[in-house]
């Protein structure tokens, strides 16, 4: 996946091992961003740095297979 809003150019990658299905940015920080990926793992992003995200596996399912997410 590659992310970048002002510019044509891919910047940076962030990499899954599986599709992603949802993406949300930060409401007050432009630098972090989570994302939702069929592998049942949330990621949280910092775009400032190039490391491996954080990883939370265990997560509240909202229904239907949703899982839930409050900044």
């Amino acid at each position: 996946m590659c992310v970048c809003v002002c510019s044509p150019d891919c910047l940076q990658t962030f990499k899954h091992n599986d599709l992603v299905s949802s993406l949300d940015f930060h409401p007050t920080d432009d630098r972090y961003f989570v994302t939702g990926c069929f592998d049942k793992v949330l990621r949280l992003w910092d775009t400032t740095r190039e490391t491996e995200p954080v990883r939370f596996k265990e997560v509240r399912e909202g229904g239907a297979g949703r899982v839930v997410l409050q900044w």
